[in-house]
């Protein structure tokens, strides 16, 4: 009938750096980079969009990978928060009886593309002209003080890190 095929439940567990799983894979290391997270971070923002868009409204979306780094996490969700405002919400998890974490960050770095550089920003006006097309404004939180710096504080606990 040509409806879209919306879904009650997505799960996005996207492709990530892995520097999740160093301790059990410590071969990771010698590849590694904390700038791995730049090349994903927009791969990883569209392939959750596309999962909100495949959702029912009240549906429900696990966004899920196996990274630490708030490029590849927190900047992802923050980002599609800001995107689709209040037509989505980041609620708490359920209890998960003796899996513990810690809650998600309020403010993160980003580095530059170049591992050798050893340069971080924490504002895209930083980052200068040549890289903003590699490195996004949706890497960073929202502006200290803003409304949507202030919106992230009240619901990034949401978000929970695991080792």
């Amino acid at each position: 009938d040509g409806a879209p095929l919306l879904f009650d439940r997505v799960l996005a567990d996207v492709p990530c750096s892995g520097d999740g799983t160093l301790r059990k894979y410590p071969a990771l290391w010698e590849k590694w980079t904390p700038q791995d997270a730049i090349g994903l971070h927009h791969r990883q923002f569209t392939i959750l969009c596309r999962g909100l868009d495949l959702l029912h409204v009240s549906g429900r979306l696990v966004y899920s990978t196996c990274s630490l780094n708030p490029l590849e996490n927190e900047a992802v969700v923050a980002a599609a928060l800001r995107r689709y405002g209040s037509a989505i919400e980041l609620l708490p998890l359920p209890d998960l009886e003796g899996l513990c974490g810690n809650p998600g960050l309020s403010e993160w770095l980003v580095p530059h593309p170049s591992v050798k550089e050893g340069i971080c920003w924490a504002r895209p006006e930083e980052v200068p002209a040549e890289l903003r097309e590699r490195v996004r404004a949706n890497c960073f939180p929202a502006p200290s003080g803003s409304a949507e710096a202030e919106a992230w504080r009240r619901c990034c606990h949401h978000c929970r890190r695991f080792l």
